[in-house]
């Protein structure tokens, strides 16, 4: 059975940092002293081994949107002259795990092109970036003012549980279904923030 490794929760203060973009509906930020740190192995078997996960290369996007229910929020942006809508689903809770699930469409790409492989990373993480991780999607809780990072695997890469990983073949009209798993979100949430490279942050996205 895999474990999945909650990131640190980290004080709402370092949101822009890890974003690079800027939000209105960034939650105010804590003074330094208040911002907490936690990080334990959570007792979760991962659905997805990332590292079975095929050759980003040859990932290709598919057009069958995501099946985790109604969209209830997007938010568009323009990546590497790409045009990108993210739709997001409601996030799913399982115990203390909280997965992410969301539909990448692709509005506007020159021709037969690749989604470049650090469109979600961390852009604070080079390796990641590398990898073409999605390690860059973050939930947000505004009232206690804490940030939670995909969860990793326990294993010597610590890969982040997100699918696909980039870069992947893209076209106009594709729609490519991503998701991202967190540990350790305590159970009184009912609504988060996402806060996404390029697309900044999407509020009150309902937790069920």
């Amino acid at each position: 059975m895999n474990r999945l490794i909650a990131a640190p929760a980290v004080g709402a203060i370092s949101l822009l940092a890890l974003v690079g973009c800027a939000s209105t509906s960034t939650p105010a930020s804590p003074p330094a002293s208040s911002a907490s740190t936690t990080s334990s192995t959570a007792s979760i078997p991962a659905a997805d081994d990332p590292s079975s996960t095929p050759d980003a290369g040859s990932a290709a996007a598919s057009s069958t949107p995501s099946p985790a229910g109604d969209v209830v929020a997007s938010r568009s942006a323009t990546a590497a002259g790409n045009q990108f809508t993210l739709k997001l689903h409601p996030l799913q809770r399982s115990g203390s795990t909280v997965v992410l699930s969301a539909d990448l469409v692709v509005d506007k790409a020159d021709g037969d092109v690749t989604a470049s492989r650090d469109l979600l990373s961390d852009p604070n993480d080079s390796i990641s970036q590398a990898r073409g991780s999605m390690n860059g999607i973050g939930l947000i809780d505004p009232v206690g003012q804490k940030l939670f990072m995909p969860a990793t695997t326990e294993q010597a890469s610590s890969s982040a549980v997100c699918s696909p990983t980039f870069p992947v073949a893209i076209k106009a009209g594709d729609s490519i279904a991503v998701s991202c798993t967190y540990a350790e979100v305590p159970a009184s949430i009912t609504s988060l923030n996402v806060q996404a490279p390029h697309f900044g942050t999407i509020t009150n996205v309902p937790v069920r």
